[in-house]
């Protein structure tokens, strides 16, 4: 593991923070990274790369703390989007980076994708990404009461599976009611039954045409608070997921 060294302004407040300073309006469905990443701030964050949160090639993550220690910060989980076929942790540097520089750790874990992995092998990752984070975060001067999920695109899936279906959370000995502060989901499919494309009907097999593979499926008024946002210009997650 590396670290690089960078101070921190103070906390701001979370949905701040969401809409504003990790770019939102930006973060348009498969728009490329490297932009956003040379304009992230060069400061405030201390950098421990290449966390193994489990014994797979991909079950890896980045964590992004403030370089001001101060114990009880509260800690972002970024789960990235990329089609659950790809995408991968250092191209979302300037999302941690963002987010330490306004005083909370960030946690961006790698997961399995297809080919290789199909629903729901990237949850469960996540699930377990999400239980390592916790289980470490005094270890970053994190406060492991005061968790959040964030999500873009195929990983606002992921981040809002992971509190709205107990399932996946469940099995890592979480309650994402008693566990999860609050979410985060920047232009997610939440609501996108039947799967139209081959390559989705291939990700969620037979599971693809069962409601409880769906975020809306499991509103059940005991969950998170979320916080959604969409580009209502956006044609390759429609609006109509967060609507």
């Amino acid at each position: 593991m590396s670290r690089d060294e960078q101070a921190a302004p103070r906390p701001r407040s979370f949905l701040v923070v969401a809409g504003a300073s990790v770019m939102a309006t930006a973060l348009a469905a498969c728009t490329p990274t490297a932009p956003l990443n040379l304009m992230a701030p060069g400061f405030g964050a201390t950098v421990t790369r290449n966390v193994a949160y489990g014994s797979g090639p991909r079950q890896s993550m980045d964590v992004y703390a403030p370089s001001r220690r101060i114990a009880g910060r509260p800690m972002v989980v970024f789960i990235y989007g990329g089609g659950w076929d790809s995408g991968e942790r250092g191209s979302y540097q300037f999302v941690g980076q963002a987010l330490a520089a306004r005083g909370y750790v960030a946690v961006i874990p790698d997961y399995r994708v297809w080919p290789r992995a199909h629903y729901p092998d990237f949850l469960e990752d996540n699930a377990l990404a999400v239980r390592f984070a916790r289980d470490h975060a005094a270890d970053y001067g994190a406060d492991p009461s005061k968790l959040f999920l964030m999500g873009h695109s195929a990983g606002a899936y992921n981040a809002v599976m992971l509190a709205m279906d107990r399932r996946w959370l469940g099995a890592q000995g979480m309650d994402p009611a008693r566990d999860i502060k609050g979410v985060v989901g920047l232009a997610g499919p939440y609501d996108f039954l039947p799967p139209k494309s081959d390559e989705l009907k291939a990700i969620f097999g037979p599971a693809g045409a069962d409601p409880s593979a769906q975020p809306i499926g499991h509103v059940d008024g005991h969950n998170p608070p979320l916080f959604l946002q969409h580009d209502l210009g956006d044609t390759v997650v429609y609006v109509s997921n967060t609507e």
